[in-house]
């Protein structure tokens, strides 16, 4: 699991999708403290993912 910052993901955002493929989950921080996942999801469970988060 990986953790970048805000600033980080809002300069590198394609290089941080692109990555998800290696590392399915990155923790996006501010100011030190957890405040959003990116989770990786394959294309054939896209509806299963989103009706789980429902």
């Amino acid at each position: 699991m990986r953790f970048i910052s805000v600033r980080e993901l809002r300069s590198r955002s394609a290089d941080v999708l692109r990555q998800l493929s290696e590392e399915p989950d990155v923790i996006v921080t501010s100011n030190g403290k957890p405040v959003a996942i990116l989770s990786a999801v394959s294309s054939a469970g896209v509806e299963e993912s989103l009706s789980a988060l429902r």
